[in-house]
């Protein structure tokens, strides 16, 4: 592995470079894992020959393994109680996810509940008191989620015959992943991952980017930069799917994303928070959720710096900034976000998700946003404003 491939994230080993799969072995012997349980779902392992070759890197370093497939999205429960029982069973001493966020998500719970000796839902009830976990390690095959340089878990209940489903959403800093192997060639270029993949860069990225805080002019331009080049790749790989080039220039857009370029900058959590309401509704994935309220969220929060969002617009889709009427170019920027998510076919609509306006209060209400709520740091919604925030969805088509 060449240095030049190494970097590390608050808490994670990053390796990115073609091949990096075949180094597995290695890398969790580093981590001193010897009994490995890899778990995946194959709808998050396009390239054939993925799993083949992971095996063969373990079985060359002599490490025994086993393996749990089946992950679903939004990361079940029953799935994640299996793997508990099934790590206990052969001794389980480390996990190797292979995927994107939803297996990632499901590794994270297997590897904490083996731990917790109190049982799962008392795990997922109180996580303050989590106090180990079983080391774990990611390949990523579809990038964007941010999971696999993150402390938090998000896992559902099995889906039943009535609509809605229960959400658990929980962070500890014992289930950041020791590592992840990142190789462009294996990420996934179906049009449905690449467009969820390019909703969660962006959105992450523009949650940086529109902050309170001052003097933040270089990570503005990071910002920018990263954005303004995935764009750039993303139609690169429309033309494209096997442009390794671009995917990665792609990837490593969704690494800088996480690893920390905005400093201490507030964290803009009113998507986060309002996404977790769509999924539990709808049984939505994260990116289609963020991606159905992004453009709203920036149309409510423009008036607060016309100009900030007029440089978004334009620093990102090449937009003319117009100085003597700034809010012309937002609007503009946020037309840009519309159609092109429109392209990527994400959600632009509740009945796109499966439903409608009419569900906004349920939204909420499963987001446990209360009236006396403040959601989101850049702008700070009430229970009301969030019904408003929503409520600019249902006019959005009409406005393509």
């Amino acid at each position: 592995m060449n240095a030049n491939n190494l970097l590390t994230a608050p808490h994670t080993q990053i390796l990115f470079g073609d091949r990096q799969e075949e180094y597995t072995g290695q890398t969790v012997k580093n981590w001193c894992g010897s009994r490995v349980l890899i778990h995946y779902g194959r709808q998050h392992v396009t390239d054939p020959g993925l799993l083949d070759k992971i095996r063969h890197s373990l079985d060359e370093a002599g490490i025994e393994h086993c393996e749990l497939g089946l992950v679903q999205k939004n990361s079940r429960l029953g799935l994640v109680y299996r793997g508990i029982e099934f790590c206990k069973e052969r001794g389980v001493d480390f996990i190797l996810a292979v995927g994107g966020g939803s297996v990632v998500n499901s590794a994270k719970a297997i590897a904490a509940g083996v731990r917790f000796a109190g049982g799962l839902h008392r795990m997922l009830e109180h996580p303050e008191e989590i106090c180990d976990a079983l080391p774990l390690g990611v390949i990523v095959t579809v990038p964007g989620s941010g999971d696999e340089l993150s402390d938090e878990i998000t896992v559902s209940e099995e889906q039943h015959e009535a609509r809605g489903i229960k959400i658990y959403h929980l962070r500890h800093s014992c289930v950041f992943p020791r590592f992840a192997l990142c190789n462009p060639a294996i990420i996934t270029s179906f049009p449905k991952h690449l467009g969820l993949s390019f909703a969660n860069i962006l959105i992450r990225c523009a949650e940086t980017f529109f902050t309170n805080n001052i003097c933040f002019e270089l990570s503005d331009s990071i910002c920018i930069g990263i954005l303004k080049t995935l764009v750039e790749m993303l139609r690169r790989l429309q033309q494209d799917p096997g442009d390794l080039a671009a995917k990665a220039n792609f990837m490593w857009a969704g690494v800088l994303a996480y690893t920390g370029y905005g400093l201490n900058r507030s964290e803009n959590l009113a998507i986060e928070r309002l996404s977790l309401g769509l999924e539990a509704v709808y049984d939505c994935s994260h990116g289609q959720a963020a991606a159905l309220i992004f453009p709203s969220w920036l149309e409510a929060v423009m008036s607060k710096d016309p100009l900030k969002a007029a440089k978004f617009a334009s620093g990102v889709f090449g937009i003319a900034l117009d100085f003597a009427d700034p809010a012309k170019t937002a609007r503009e920027g946020i037309r840009a976000v519309r159609e092109l998510f429109a392209q990527l076919n994400l959600p632009s609509s509740f009945e796109d998700l499966g439903g409608s306006g009419a569900d906004i209060p349920a939204v909420l209400d499963a987001a446990g946003i209360n009236k006396d709520d403040g959601v989101g740091c850049y702008v700070s919604f009430s229970r009301h404003g969030c019904e408003v925030l929503l409520s600019l969805i249902l006019t959005s088509v009409a406005d393509l």
